[in-house]
């Protein structure tokens, strides 16, 4: 009898660890991001969120054993069933090469996942700033001819800032990036074109 009983605690314990792995929604924000990412709290540092009119948009900063990572997800608010991860990913925290201007702050690209299986707010322009000249990230859309500046925001890191801009489709996936000082001064240039990638896919 007893053995009966171990046996059928064990199935329920599976079953309802089945059950909350295939389950795809959580009560934070943060759980839905572990859940696809399998990360842990005290390897995930929030730095910044932005709301959107679905759910939310969260900057995020991992440590792994090789380094740090900026990390960028999308999780969507239900009525019922609280959060869902709908798309994100990132990039390795940048070191500074000497003199090099380049090295001073990253850039990334989500396009639009209209019409994948991935529910995002995105187009989305991100990356991270770790020179205290860089006042300003300016965006020149060569689809449209129109040029934008990128929201910078503090992180807590006097080393660390963040910088992002959402985009619209019609802006295209080539971009010209100006690092630029409080005076307008341009520190560092490139140009940013979309690379098919699965960097959002878990």
């Amino acid at each position: 009898m007893k053995k009966r009983t171990l046996v059928a605690l064990i199935l329920i314990a599976l079953g309802f660890g089945y059950l909350y792995m295939s389950n795809p929604y959580s009560s934070t924000p943060l759980e839905a991001i572990e859940k696809v990412r399998y990360e842990i709290n005290d390897r995930l540092r929030l730095l910044h969120e932005i709301e959107t009119d679905r759910g939310k948009v969260l900057f995020l900063l991992r440590d792994l054993p090789n380094g740090q990572t900026l990390d960028v997800e999308y999780v969507q608010k239900t009525l019922l069933f609280g959060w869902k991860w709908g798309y994100g990913g990132g990039h390795t925290l940048p070191s500074i090469h000497g003199n090099d201007p380049d090295s001073f702050w990253t850039e990334q690209f989500f396009a639009s996942t209209k019409g994948t299986k991935y529910d995002s707010p995105f187009p989305l322009l991100f990356g991270v700033i770790n020179n205290p000249k860089i006042e300003a990230i300016d965006v020149y859309s060569y689809a449209t001819d129109e040029s934008f500046t990128a929201s910078v925001k503090e992180t807590g890191d006097p080393e660390l800032r963040i910088w992002y801009l959402f985009v619209s489709e019609e802006q295209g996936t080539r971009f010209m990036l100006t690092a630029q000082t409080e005076d307008r001064q341009i520190i560092s240039t490139k140009i940013l074109e979309e690379i098919t990638n699965q960097v959002g896919v878990p």
